[in-house]
């Protein structure tokens, strides 16, 4: 009985340093890897929209959180020049299950058109899944406001219908909830 005891209390003592060891570690990981991921984020959208006041993705009020089963967020995107002037949006995706891990942004003009799309997470197949990375998949949704005649890549055929299902998510939000704020105001 006392060996019981004693090994129940070794091996509390092993879980409780290893839990504040793994409790540190996070606390000093967590700041670095969030500016990161913001400055991934930051670098995808200059892609798509090179005209960006890349200080405005940092005002609380240009990012709107969303509820949704794909879209996570999306930004507000002003011009550089003149800073009032809505140059487009960019919705962040999370692909849904079953694809191992497939997070994008995709940027949408002001008139409802793909101006890009850039992928934070790609950890899909290789050779395969990755197939949705080349800019050959990614150039046939450029310049749409509907995705339905986006044909799917062969052998990377769930990954790249989660893309189609993510620009068309974004696309039916902006024109659902975007566009018609942004037509409204433009009449008065």
């Amino acid at each position: 009985m006392k060996k019981y005891v004693h090994l129940t209390l070794v091996l509390f003592i092993i879980s409780a340093l290893s839990g504040l060891i793994l409790g540190i570690v996070n606390n000093l990981t967590k700041e670095p890897i969030a500016i990161a991921e913001a400055k991934k984020l930051a670098n995808g959208i200059e892609n798509i929209f090179p005209n960006l006041d890349s200080d405005s993705l940092e005002e609380e009020e240009n990012t709107i959180i969303l509820n949704e089963k794909i879209l996570k967020e999306y930004y507000i995107i002003y011009d550089d020049k003149n800073q009032e002037q809505i140059i487009g949006y960019v919705f962040y995706v999370i692909a849904p299950k079953p694809y191992q891990k497939l997070e994008f942004i995709v940027g949408i003009d002001v008139s409802g058109k793909v101006k890009g799309i850039s992928y934070l997470i790609s950890e899909e197949t290789p050779g395969v899944g990755t197939k949705v990375n080349e800019i050959s998949f990614i150039s046939r949704f450029l310049g749409l406001n509907d995705v339905a005649e986006v044909d799917t890549l062969t052998g990377a055929t769930k990954s790249s219908t989660a893309v189609k299902n993510g620009v068309k998510a974004a696309l039916d939000y902006f024109n659902e909830n975007i566009k018609e704020l942004g037509d409204n105001q433009n009449e008065n």
